[in-house]
């Protein structure tokens, strides 16, 4: 009879070691998620706020604008006037409503994304009173500067050719951001080139034609005054909600 014991197994138990590379892109995509939840949620307040602003100071004057423009609007042949689409339909509110919801969450990205950077940079957190500043700073880059050459206009208005107003708007927008980020981030010296960037738009002018066409001149600038206050408002809700939110969502550095 074999008296020899069993042979015993001592393999060493071994780790599982997952990857340095994983680990950063799993991070990666967990901080990006993040991202996307505050923009979410900073987005849907600040688009609803928006809104509720301009249900009540700008909806009245487009409706009205739209009626001087279909009275002002010649008939062709015999047929009636095209119909007009008055913001009390079921639609046009919602499709508004929608796209200023959409419109925060694009924005809301942006800004909490170099937001993040910031605070990976230098390791400050980025704050609700931040968000307030960096919203001032939106405001002033998308919304005031570009005013100042091609103010909002209503229906009814004349305006210069779409794609040179686009594309002046585009440039007046990247041109202030830039300056605003030059201004505050670098040296002494850049700073006049931050100021003479904001300028330059200016400086070249807005394609615009002048008259309001069939729209009364105060009333332009009554809906010029109600959206730019709704959009200031949309944009320091903006950058308050994603401010408050990535001071709890993401720990201090």
């Amino acid at each position: 009879m074999d008296s020899r014991e069993p042979p015993h197994y001592t393999r060493p138990r071994t780790t599982r070691v997952i990857p340095s590379r994983f680990l950063a892109t799993e991070q990666l995509v967990a901080t990006f998620r993040t991202l996307f939840f505050v923009a979410l949620i900073a987005g849907i307040v600040a688009g609803a706020v928006a809104s509720v602003i301009q249900a009540g100071k700008m909806w009245p004057l487009i409706a009205a604008a739209e009626v001087l423009e279909a009275a002002a609007r010649p008939h062709q042949g015999h047929g009636a006037p095209a119909p007009v689409f008055s913001p009390e339909g079921p639609l046009k509110p919602v499709l508004t409503v929608m796209f200023n919801i959409v419109s925060g969450l694009g924005f809301g990205l942006i800004l909490n994304a170099l937001a993040r950077l910031r605070t990976l940079r230098n390791g400050r957190p980025f704050i609700a009173s931040d968000g307030v500043l960096w919203g001032a700073a939106g405001f002033a880059a998308f919304s005031l500067a570009p005013a100042f050459g091609l103010p909002p206009e209503l229906p009814g208005m004349t305006g210069g050719g779409l794609i040179e107003r686009q594309v002046w708007w585009i440039a007046a927008s990247c041109c202030t951001a830039g300056g605003i980020a030059l201004l505050v981030y670098s040296p002494d010296i850049w700073r006049i080139g931050g100021i003479a960037l904001i300028a330059m738009p200016h400086l070249i002018g807005a394609p615009h034609p002048d008259g309001y066409g069939v729209i009364p001149g105060e009333m332009a600038a009554t809906f010029a005054s109600a959206s730019l206050g709704a959009s200031a408002m949309f944009w320091l809700v903006l950058g308050w909600v994603s401010g408050w939110a990535q001071q709890r969502l993401f720990p201090a550095s």
